[in-house]
C-alpha cells in the first residue's frame, strides 16, 4: 500500500510538471499531438490509483478466504478430535492389553479435558485390566 501511494506521488508530480511545461496559454490545443500527450499523463496518473484500488480489493479477498480456510481447519479439528474421542472410548472398553491401556490413558489425560474428559478416566477405570492404585494389595 505504501509504495501505491508512492507510485500516485510520483505520476501526480509527473503531471503537475507536465501541465506546467506545456502552460494553457502557450499550449496549441488544436494539435492532436497536445491533446494526446495531454491525455496520456492523466492516464499515467491514473494508473497507480487503479492498481491500488485493485491491491486492496485483493487484500480484502485474501483476508476472507483465511479466515473461510481457519474456520473449515477448526471444524476438521473438531470432527478428528470427536472420531479420536470415539474409537478411544471403545478402545478403553475392549482392551485387555495393559500396556495398549497405559498408552491410552496418556491420550486422554494430554487430549480430552471437561466433560469428556471425565466420561474416558470413567471408562478407563471400569477397565479391570489394569489395577487402580490401593487395589489388591498395591
Amino acid at each position: 500500500m505504501k509504495k501505491g501511494i508512492f507510485i500516485l506521488i510520483v505520476m501526480l508530480l509527473l503531471l503537475t510538471g507536465t501541465i506546467w511545461l506545456f502552460s494553457l496559454d502557450r499550449w496549441d490545443w488544436s494539435d492532436p499531438a497536445h491533446i494526446l500527450a495531454f491525455v496520456t499523463a492523466v492516464v499515467a496518473a491514473a494508473i497507480p490509483l487503479f492498481l491500488w484500488r485493485i491491491e486492496r480489493a485483493q487484500v480484502s479477498r485474501d483476508r476472507a478466504i483465511q479466515e473461510s480456510q481457519a474456520k473449515s481447519l477448526d471444524r476438521q479439528e473438531q470432527i478428528s478430535r470427536w472420531q479420536r474421542y470415539d474409537v478411544i472410548l471403545e478402545a478403553v472398553s475392549r482392551s485387555d492389553n495393559e500396556t495398549h491401556l497405559k498408552y491410552l490413558g496418556k491420550q486422554i489425560r494430554e487430549m480430552f479435558k471437561g466433560e469428556d474428559g471425565k466420561l474416558l478416566r470413567s471408562a478407563f477405570r471400569a477397565n479391570g485390566t489394569i489395577p487402580l492404585p490401593g487395589v489388591n494389595g498395591q
